[in-house]
Parts: structure tokens; sequence; C-alpha cells
């Protein structure tokens, strides 16, 4: 239950909602803030998508990050011994052939 609708109906019209201090504040931090590192970051996190949001590291992102870095490792990983296998048929086939020729 809203805590302003709890006051009686005079005093409601000269107590501000939640909202409307919110939304006052909000309009006004970037003038009273006085680091423009900290007003940037707030404009930020006001875009759509909100690119600037503060919070912990997205673990799904950073776990997805992750296995595509191994996947990638293993990848090389693999291509470097399919090229070291290719090269060692080509000189044991030279190798034999040689021999017999």
């Amino acid at each position: 239950m809203d805590k302003v609708g709890l006051l009686p109906s005079v005093v409601q019209g000269l107590v501000p909602t939640e909202a409307a201090l919110s939304s006052f504040t909000m309009s006004r931090s970037p003038i009273l803030m006085k680091i423009e590192e900290d007003r940037m970051l707030l404009q930020r996190q006001r875009e759509p998508g909100r690119p600037g949001r503060l919070g912990g590291v997205d673990k799904k992102l950073t776990d997805k990050e992750e296995r595509a870095r191994l996947r990638a490792v293993k990848e090389e990983n693999q291509r470097i011994k399919y090229v070291s296998a290719s090269t060692s048929i080509i000189i044991i086939a030279r190798r034999f052939l040689f021999e017999f020729l």
C-alpha cells in the first residue's frame, strides 16, 4: 500500500510522492554533479539499453566469452596438429619413395 495514501487528504496535497521526488532529483542531478565523468555515466545510464549500467560483471556474458576464447585456442591447436601431421606424412612419403626408387 502506498505510504502517501495513509495520510489525511489535506496533507496529501502538500507531500510530494516518491515518483515526483525521484523525477525531480533525476532531472536535476546532471546539473548538480561536479565531476564530468559521473555526469557522463549518468547520461549513458539513461540511454536505451543502458550501456553505462553499474552493476556486477555479467556472468553469462563472461562465461560465453571464455567459452569462445577456449574454442578458438582449441581450434588453433587442432590446426597446428593437422599441419604438423601433414608435413610429417609428406616427409615419410618422400623418404619411402627415395628408398625404393
